[in-house]
């Protein structure tokens, strides 16, 4: 037990940490792309981003080539590459900041991972550290985001503005006019 505790990649573990903290934290600033009310969403979103890129540093190299070449030989398959190629670059363009995270995380999950192969641990406990590092590192910069920052930094936390004040009144009809309306306001009455 020792011996597997020792052979761990610390360095690469933290790094990768270190990299879903600062996802975390990124994706609750205000004007973000993410609303914290669509938590949930961003929480599969990164555990699939990270199963993904997992499952497929998993695959062997002959297996992407095959697929490759098969793919690029089709005509649909070129179009569908141009079409995606074009796509990553829009993105790229409008949403820099998010794609430098994308990418540092991606570049940190292959690091950590050929580190533990290295160690001489299995696949499929491989994964699972690192979407458990993932997770962790995602929730505590998310919680310390929440935490850490002044409630006030969120344009979404500040009370409702009252509007005017609301009679019980009915809503007027199209092509009524106010005066034609009833009154039914109890501090309007008379007695």
């Amino acid at each position: 037990m020792l011996t597997q505790i020792r052979r761990i990649p610390w360095i690469s573990l933290g790094l990768l940490l270190i990299a879903h903290v600062a996802l975390g934290w990124f994706l609750l600033e205000p004007g973000s792309l993410v609303d914290p009310s669509f938590a949930k969403v961003a929480w599969v979103g990164i555990l699939v981003f990270d199963l993904i890129v997992v499952g497929t540093l998993t695959a062997s190299p002959n297996t992407y080539r095959a697929k490759l070449v098969r793919w690029t030989s089709s005509n649909e398959g070129r179009l569908f590459s141009v079409i995606l190629l074009a796509l990553s670059i829009a993105t790229f363009l409008v949403l820099v900041r998010l794609f430098g995270y994308v990418l540092i995380i991606s570049l940190s999950l292959s690091l950590a991972r050929l580190d533990m192969l290295a160690a001489g641990f299995k696949d499929f406990p491989v994964l699972m550290v690192l979407l458990l590092v993932s997770t962790l590192g995602f929730s505590l910069g998310w919680q310390a985001h929440r935490w850490l920052r002044p409630p006030l930094s969120y344009p979404y936390s500040y009370p409702r503005q009252s509007g005017p004040a609301r009679s019980n009144s009915l809503p007027p009809t199209p092509g009524s006019s106010p005066e034609q309306l009833p009154d039914n306001n109890p501090s309007s009455k008379s007695e």
